[in-house]
């Protein structure tokens, strides 16, 4: 069986029964442990900093407890003292202690200095055996560094071998390139000489086109094909008597014009005449008019449905009035003080007389005309096409010379520096002019053309 005692807690007790001593079980707080950890610490870094400003003989003995017998004998000359004893040894037996006494510091001072020399070795052999450790890794180390150098130097032969590879690769594709381009370049004229030929030829071809056309005219078929121009004009004379039928056909025609000019100038008089009469006439008519606006304004209240009409029919034939008006003025450049039928008969006049000019014209000078006036469109346009190149070869030559000029545009951040080429050293002697087109080949080469 087992009963439970109700035992006040320690704190109760330990106020309850006063000690007279500290509490040797008492653990104190943690802020009192802490602050003697610092202390101690701080303690010991001083020891080290003294032992480190200390030499090393002095290190070694300071480091050393008292003798005890020193510390003996010092006790017990107090304890004499204390005691009111004056009492000395005898002279031998005292002698004798302190002899035994120095002998034995002279023993440990000894000992101390053979421990002080065997540590010194120690680190003397330790050291020794660093600086060994220290030169068999520099040897091993060296020995890399030329196994390291004899490879990078296997591999700058290499890589100077392949740059003379290269080097001879790129001298034989630029003096491929140049002769590809002096090729090209013969090529090219040769197919522009072709082409200057062929769009010579060409003109000449259309001119003659017209030649042939104009001959074609005379020849009695619809259709007449080229080698019936040939048979038909086989003998200048046939041309020459064709050409004087037309000129006595024209003679005729202008002859013809001529007289139908002079009927039409008097027919014109006639009508003039005819037109001062019809003008006095409408003075009277419009003087009778005068006179019975009296008798219209009587009417005028008759006749309300009949005015609308007639003020419509005013406003169209006042509108074809000032068309006709402007067309007069434009044909024929001048203003007459006649009425608008006059001016319309005019123009349908001339209009009929210009047709029938117009018909008796011939095709053919029609035709020669329109060929004047193409062949003349097309040089002006050849040579205005012929400036627009120029002027576009010109551009370009400038803004190529502006790009070979220009520094290298680069997107790193460094800076710009012009491009320039490496020295390279000739031996074998040549003469200026194959140096020169080497030089324009690589120019050609790193460049290329200007006119791109």
């Amino acid at each position: 069986m087992t009963f439970l005692i109700n035992s006040p807690p320690l704190s109760a007790i330990d106020k309850a029964l006063p000690l007279k001593g500290p509490n040797p079980f008492d653990i104190p707080p943690d802020s009192e442990m802490l602050e003697k950890r610092d202390k101690e610490n701080e303690q010991l870094a001083i020891l080290h900093r003294k032992m480190v400003k200390t030499k090393l003989m002095d290190r070694s003995f300071s480091s050393l407890p008292p003798l005890q017998a020193h510390s003996r004998r010092a006790a017990r000359s107090q304890i004499d003292n204390s005691n009111g004893m004056n009492v000395q040894p005898p002279a031998a037996e005292h002698q004798q202690r302190q002899q035994m006494h120095e002998f034995i510091d002279q023993k440990r001072e000894i000992f101390l200095v053979q421990l002080l020399i065997d540590r010194k070795n120690k680190e003397i052999q330790r050291i020794q055996n660093t600086r060994q450790a220290e030169k068999n890794n520099i040897v091993e180390e060296g020995n890399k560094i030329a196994e390291i150098s004899n490879q990078y130097k296997m591999t700058q032969n290499q890589i100077e071998a392949e740059l003379q590879r290269e080097k001879k690769t790129l001298d034989q594709a630029i003096k491929r390139r140049t002769d590809l381009q002096k090729e090209l370049k013969k090529k090219t004229v040769f197919v522009d000489a072709v082409s200057s030929e062929i769009a010579r030829n060409w003109e000449t071809l259309k001119s003659y086109q017209t030649y042939r056309d104009f001959l074609a005219c005379f020849v009695s078929k619809d259709k007449p094909t080229k080698n019936d121009v040939m048979e038909y004009f086989q003998i200048p004379q046939t041309l020459m008597d064709e050409i004087e039928k037309v000129e006595n056909e024209n003679l005729f025609l202008l002859h013809h014009c001529q007289e139908l000019t002079n009927e039409q100038e008097a027919a014109r008089e006639n009508i003039s005449g005819a037109i001062d009469h019809a003008q006095g006439e409408s003075d009277v008519i419009q003087n009778s008019m005068n006179k019975l606006k009296d008798v219209k304004e009587i009417v005028y209240n008759v006749h309300d449905s009949v005015d609308a009409e007639t003020k419509a029919l005013e406003v169209q034939v006042n509108k074809l009035a000032k068309i006709v008006t402007l067309t007069y003025d434009e044909c024929f450049n001048e203003s007459a003080d006649v009425n608008t039928l006059t001016r319309l008969e005019r123009i349908e006049i001339e209009f009929e007389e210009m047709y029938l000019q117009a018909s008796q014209i011939s095709e053919s000078f029609i035709i020669q005309k329109q060929s004047e006036k193409d062949k003349k469109r097309r040089e002006e346009q050849r040579k205005a096409k012929n400036e627009e190149l120029q002027k576009e070869q010109a551009r370009k030559h400038k803004q190529a010379l502006l790009r070979a000029q220009m520094p290298l545009k680069r997107k790193v951040g460094r800076p710009c520096n012009e491009r320039t080429l490496p020295n390279r050293l000739n031996r074998n002697q040549i003469d200026q002019k194959q140096k020169l087109l080497e030089e324009a080949a690589q120019d050609h080469f790193l460049y290329g053309e200007i006119s791109d």
